[in-house]
């Protein structure tokens, strides 16, 4: 058994009369949800809750509350007068265990309009919990207005935000990952590849350039200042396939999309990172995130395994994503032919021709 948390703690600026509303609709809540009749309500608090049944006073105030039974609020209030302006108030609103977002954001939206009028109010909660289960930890954050209320937790916020894209590496328009031109030493095993000129001033790399190892070039197009020579030394190994990786990156700026929509992903999003019981997926574990395509890590996942038509289907993929899985399946294919040999050879060639080349 474990036991959930709901807490928060935030202080929002307002007028004294807003404050003794406030202390008035929050003892009012103590009061009810202890089963003990509150005080007879101030005119402005009729005002500000007006009674949805005319016999019962209180019950403006309860329809806020999912069940009008046990109005909690899960939260103490308590303020104080600022020195430089005694007309307003700092109200501290905090909980540790219960914390009712909802119902505290209207409450605060009923309680201070006249603040609201000037500026939004907002504060953010967190969720834990006693034990580590996956989706119990998290939180939210809330915008109050003086005609509605934003009340979002952050896994909604994350989803979204994905989805109208995040600012790209490069710094460029956001929601788009663009590439990046800058000096590459990316290793696989012995298998180099360099793309900043001033490398080729090493001695040491200059004798290597000069030996029996199979290597291959390719120029892209572009500024000379870009960096966009490229030279592969190619690991025996990969011999016979490095020529037609060289033809494939030739072609990628028709085959890949230049900026495609910027996605969280996992990075390492194979079979064995994910656990599974009992027909559910538990955990995601051994993460290398990075922001990129989405479809790098669904081509990571059906790399070593063959998930079902069906989940292609909801994933909604734009049209020649075969191909494009095809392509970011190839390197950590070349990276297994590197590092465990000519089991995985046949496997790259397929991959090559899937791809096209």
């Amino acid at each position: 058994m474990a036991d959930t948390f709901i807490s928060a703690s935030f202080v929002i600026r307002c007028t004294n009369a807003e404050m003794a509303l406030l202390e008035e609709a929050f003892l009012a809540c103590a009061n009810l949800d202890a089963e003990f009749e509150p005080d007879d309500p101030s005119p402005e608090f009729l005002a500000a809750f007006p009674p949805t049944d005319g016999d019962d006073h209180w019950s403006g105030l309860l329809a806020l509350f999912d069940d009008p039974l046990f109005p909690s609020l899960g939260a103490e209030l308590s303020g104080r007068n600022g020195l430089e302006d005694p007309a307003h108030c700092a109200a501290l609103i905090s909980g540790t265990t219960d914390f009712q977002p909802w119902s505290v954001a209207q409450i605060i939206q009923r309680c201070c309009q006249a603040t609201l009028a000037r500026e939004p109010l907002g504060f953010e909660w967190a969720v834990t919990c006693s034990r580590p289960r996956p989706g119990e930890f998290g939180g939210g954050y809330c915008a109050i207005f003086a005609d509605r209320v934003k009340i979002q937790s952050t896994g909604k916020a994350l989803s979204q935000a994905l989805a109208s894209g995040l600012p790209s590496a490069s710094g460029e328009s956001a929601g788009r990952i663009s590439p990046v031109r800058q000096r590459a030493d990316v290793t696989a095993g012995r298998s180099l590849s360099f793309n900043a000129p001033d490398i080729f001033q090493d001695p040491a790399f200059r004798r290597w350039l000069m030996d029996d190892r199979p290597k291959f070039t390719w120029h892209k197009s572009g500024d000379p200042d870009e960096r966009s020579d490229v030279v592969v030394l190619v690991d025996p190994s990969l011999s016979g396939v490095g020529e037609r990786v060289a033809a494939l990156a030739d072609r990628l700026d028709d085959l890949l999309p230049a900026r495609p929509a910027a996605s969280l992903l996992h990075g390492d999003l194979w079979g064995g990172n994910i656990l599974v019981a009992n027909d559910h997926v538990t955990a995601l574990i051994e993460p290398a995130c990075y922001h990129g395509d989405r479809e790098v890590d669904l081509a990571m996942l059906s790399l070593f395994d063959r998930p079902p038509a069906v989940f292609y289907e909801a994933c909604g993929l734009a049209p020649g994503w075969e191909k494009r899985q095809a392509i970011y399946q190839l390197w950590p294919l070349l990276v297994h032919l590197r590092l465990f040999g000519d089991g995985y050879r046949q496997t790259v060639l397929e991959t090559l021709n899937a791809a096209g080349v």
